[in-house]
């Protein structure tokens, strides 16, 4: 059984303030192919900030170097810098001393400074309710999820394709929103948090595709990745994403991403870079 907090766990073995170490498990049950991205920078994030001991995180920038295995992973913590309101924290990853991630996070207690949104409302598409579930969707078409990593999300795509090889193009763009099944929140924020760095992680190959039709010839693992967290998710379940991915070229598609609540406030913004490939058989 699938369990956000704990498949995010770091267990300190040893540190002080400038440099720890950890080790975690890397769960099969967030596998999409291999471990999906956003999970795997989200148990970086959960040692930056047992590693800092800061409030929350206020942002992420993940290069990911190799896939993870489904097994225990190393983490050592540093800290580059660190002020009386925020500390940043290098987070490298590695499986058997092969590297695996590379992070900078920024932790902060700040609770004054200019405070404003002047955001818009979130894309202009349905509430949640009015949407039916992917999986629903999926099993009126006599199929299932194909990696255990969907079941973990209550996914409801505001745009549903049936016929995909058949499908025409369209703006390279996605919305869906997302309820974590298995821990729809928490009051901590460094776990709660992990919630907006996996949605930010989610929309960015649909959002490619959307450009294309036919069968794609392609794949595109994700080599970068970066979170801005500007507000607590904490009381909302439902978090509604969109992505975009306006050109992709020479290999290289760039991701711009943002996170809503259900009550329209912008809670995080980031994006992605995809190295596109050639895929392989099979994939």
């Amino acid at each position: 059984m699938a369990d956000l907090e704990r498949d995010t766990a770091v267990v300190l073995d040893t540190g002080d303030d400038q440099q720890s170490t950890f080790t975690a498990e890397v769960s099969e049950e967030w596998a999409i192919w291999g471990p999906m991205g956003g999970y795997i920078a989200s148990i970086a994030l959960r040692a930056a900030g047992e590693h800092c001991g800061r409030n929350r995180p206020a942002s992420i920038n993940t290069s990911f170097l190799a896939a993870a295995q489904f097994a225990p992973v190393q983490i050592r913590t540093e800290t580059l810098r660190s002020t009386r309101v925020a500390t940043c924290v290098r987070v490298v990853m590695t499986q058997n001393d092969r590297p695996v991630l590379e992070a900078t996070v920024w932790g902060t207690d700040a609770e004054v400074g200019l405070d404003h949104h002047t955001a818009r409302r979130g894309p202009d598409v349905p509430h949640h309710s009015a949407l039916t579930s992917a999986a629903d969707l999926l099993a009126a078409q006599g199929e299932s999820w194909t990696h255990p990593f969907w079941e973990r999300l209550d996914y409801r795509p505001v745009e549903w394709i049936d016929d995909w090889e058949n499908r025409d193009a369209i703006e390279p763009e996605q919305s869906s929103w997302f309820r974590f099944v298995d821990g729809p929140r928490f009051d901590e924020p460094w776990l709660d948090d992990t919630r907006l760095l996996i949605v930010t992680d989610l929309d960015a190959w649909g959002a490619a595709t959307n450009a294309h039709t036919g069968e794609l010839e392609f794949f595109a693992p994700t080599i970068e990745l970066t979170c801005r967290f500007l507000q607590p998710a904490r009381d909302h379940e439902w978090l509604l994403s969109w992505g975009a991915a306006p050109v992709g070229h020479a290999g290289v598609i760039g991701v711009e991403s943002e996170t809503w609540s259900d009550d329209g406030r912008l809670l995080a913004i980031g994006g992605s870079t995809l190295l596109s490939r050639p895929a392989p058989t099979g994939v």
